[in-house]
């Protein structure tokens, strides 16, 4: 289903389009701020800002705005954080017994306490950013604009109406994906 999204002309111009603005409105800028600044920036962390606004960007439709323009305005995104920790302790899980990560999330401890909380926050994310009735989502998937989830209801992929965790599991899917395919 996707791989027809990702093929068409419309989605391919919309998404160079973005990413080149994303690079000219806030990457160079910022790079040019942290070079003025003389200061030290963990490049790792601003490519990733970069990567979820983009990726927020063709998912959802909208830009979250993670990466600054200027070095003093950097600042932790609790989402990008949450998305960070789940997939530290679901590594983690593959490292440890599994009856130890158990009674750690049944007495809600440690790691797992740490990955519910996690989960609750990207939760929040997803269900706000997903919902059918948001209305800060535009109903024209044109050449300007692409909202992955309104593509896909909008095309009838599926069958019947979708739900909201569908569409929530759906977008963590993609949120992952485009982290790791930029």
């Amino acid at each position: 289903m996707y791989h027809l999204i990702f093929k068409r002309k419309s989605f391919n111009k919309f998404f160079h389009q973005s990413v080149q603005k994303k690079v000219e409105n806030c990457l160079l800028p910022f790079l040019d701020n942290v070079a003025e600044e003389g200061a030290q920036v963990d490049l790792q962390d601003a490519f990733n800002k970069f990567t979820f606004d983009n990726t927020c960007n063709v998912v959802f439709g909208f830009d979250p705005n993670c990466l600054p323009k200027k070095f003093n305005e950097l600042r932790e995104n609790s989402y990008q954080k949450s998305l960070r920790v789940l997939e530290e302790v679901t590594l983690n899980r593959h490292y440890i017994p599994t009856w130890l990560w158990k009674l750690q999330k049944w007495l809600n401890v440690g790691q797992e306490k740490k990955f519910k909380v996690a989960t609750e926050n990207i939760d929040r994310f997803l269900y706000q950013h997903t919902s059918t009735n948001s209305s800060s989502r535009s109903d024209e998937i044109g050449e300007c604009y692409f909202d992955m989830l309104k593509a896909q209801t909008k095309e009838g992929y599926g069958r019947g109406e979708m739900s909201e965790k569908y569409l929530r599991d759906t977008a963590l899917s993609l949120l992952i994906a485009g982290k790791w395919h930029n």
